[in-house]
C-alpha cells in the first residue's frame, strides 16, 4: 500500500515530467517553420496544467506532513 506522502510524491514527479514535456513541446512548435503556433499553444496549456499539478501535490504534501507533525506532538 502506497501511503499519503508517497502518492504526493509521486504527483510532484509526474508534474515535473509533464513540465519537461510541455517544455519541449514548446521548443519544437517554436522550430517548426509551418504550423508550429498549435504546438507552441497546446505546450502552453501543458504547461499550466503541470504547474497546477505541482502545486497541488505540493499543498497535499504539505498538508500530510503537517498534520504527521501534530500527530507525533500529540502522541509524545
Amino acid at each position: 500500500m502506497t501511503s499519503a506522502i508517497q502518492n504526493a510524491i509521486i504527483g510532484l514527479q509526474s508534474a515535473s515530467q509533464n513540465f519537461d514535456r510541455a517544455a519541449t513541446e514548446i521548443v519544437r512548435g517554436g522550430a517548426q517553420i509551418a504550423g508550429g503556433d498549435n504546438d507552441i499553444v497546446g505546450g502552453l496549456v501543458d504547461l499550466l496544467e503541470a504547474e497546477v499539478q505541482f502545486k497541488a501535490s505540493a499543498k497535499v504534501f504539505s498538508v500530510i506532513a503537517r498534520t504527521e507533525g501534530r500527530l507525533l506532538d500529540i502522541l509524545a
